[in-house]
């Protein structure tokens, strides 16, 4: 069911569509159904199901519900076992945000949250809300290699310039898991195609 804020634009220049293509992207098999183009990658959980939830604000980012029932519930009751938040903030503290996830997490134990650490990284204690939540999986990104890897990276056992990082505010260690994204694209807008990766990389 659409959500007062659901429109057709991707914010920050694919962002959404990078995120679940990472998640459970498909290739194409021989890029001719419906126009597609020929697949190289796909996401970690290929054959999965997706229940969407628009939290843009037409061209900004982000007007998020400020309770669970709103936030969690479209995809709890589509049967989503998993929730991906890649938003927040740059503020350690355990905040409002947290404490949602936090319960809901408790409250359903069946349930799990994955949120992205944030992108305010060089410096310690720069994880941001909601992933500074005690009942989720915080996830950073490290930087690649094979052919992901461009000047001045080290490989995967090194964090991403750009990766928020730990401690919180109250002392815990975040991310509890970090993943090679640095500049590497497995599904992404049309627009970030054309405008940006296009002009880096050699698609295979």
């Amino acid at each position: 069911m659409p959500q007062p804020t659901t429109d057709n634009t991707d914010v920050y220049d694919g962002h959404g569509t990078h995120v679940v293509g990472s998640i459970l992207a498909k290739r194409s098999i021989d890029g001719t159904i419906d126009g597609e183009e020929a697949g190289n990658l796909e996401g970690m959980a290929k054959d999965a199901k997706v229940a969407f939830f628009d939290l843009g604000a037409g061209n900004s980012c982000c007007d998020v519900p400020g309770d669970a029932t709103t936030l969690f519930g479209p995809g709890f009751d589509a049967g989503a076992k998993f929730h991906s938040a890649s938003w927040g903030n740059s503020d350690s503290s355990y905040s409002f945000f947290s404490r949602l996830f936090d319960e809901f997490a408790y409250d359903n134990d069946d349930f799990l949250s994955i949120v992205a650490a944030g992108n305010s990284g060089t410096s310690y204690n720069s994880v941001g809300s909601p992933a500074t939540a005690k009942n989720i999986i915080t996830v950073g990104a490290s930087q690649s290699e094979g052919r992901d890897l461009y000047s001045g990276n080290q490989g995967m056992d090194y964090l991403a310039y750009f990766s928020s990082r730990g401690p919180t505010n109250d002392g815990r260690m975040k991310p509890e898991l970090v993943a090679p994204v640095s500049f590497s694209s497995i599904c992404c807008s049309i627009f970030l195609k054309v405008t940006y990766l296009s002009s880096i990389f050699s698609f295979y």
